[in-house]
């Protein structure tokens, strides 16, 4: 399996999230997966998000920050998997945590047939190969 496919992109979408935002990626760096990119996608925060994202890169392999301006929370959580290079892609929201391992339960893609697949901790499902 190439490093793609086992890299775990996780997309934590966000909109005003300063208070909590650091607190969700903490527990995102807690994960046992030793492959992890980070997306930021941002729905136009008012607030110092922007600032915050700076000082959470410590320890990521990757961070990706995009701050799309206010639309709406669904078009915050679809721009992540465009850029997500990840064969596994999970979703955590701004105020949630993750207990450890949360990760690391997440089902493996089947990269012979150029297999993603998205989770939300509760669930996975194959991704079209087009996104």
């Amino acid at each position: 399996m190439t490093d793609a496919g086992r890299c775990v992109s996780v997309i934590i979408p966000v909109f005003n999230s300063e208070p909590y935002l650091a607190e969700a990626v903490d527990s995102v760096r807690r994960q046992d997966c030793a492959h992890l990119e980070l997306i930021i996608a941002d729905d136009g925060s008012a607030d110092d998000t922007v600032g915050v994202v700076p000082r959470l890169q410590d320890g990521l392999r990757y961070v990706y920050y995009v701050n799309q301006g206010n639309g709406s929370p669904a078009r915050a959580r679809s721009c992540g998997p465009a850029l997500a290079r990840g064969g596994v892609i999970v979703f955590l929201d701004a105020d949630d945590l993750w207990p450890p391992r949360q990760v690391g339960a997440a089902p493996l893609p089947d990269q012979s047939h150029g297999d993603r697949r998205a989770a939300d901790g509760r669930e996975s499902r194959r991704l079209p190969k087009n996104g």
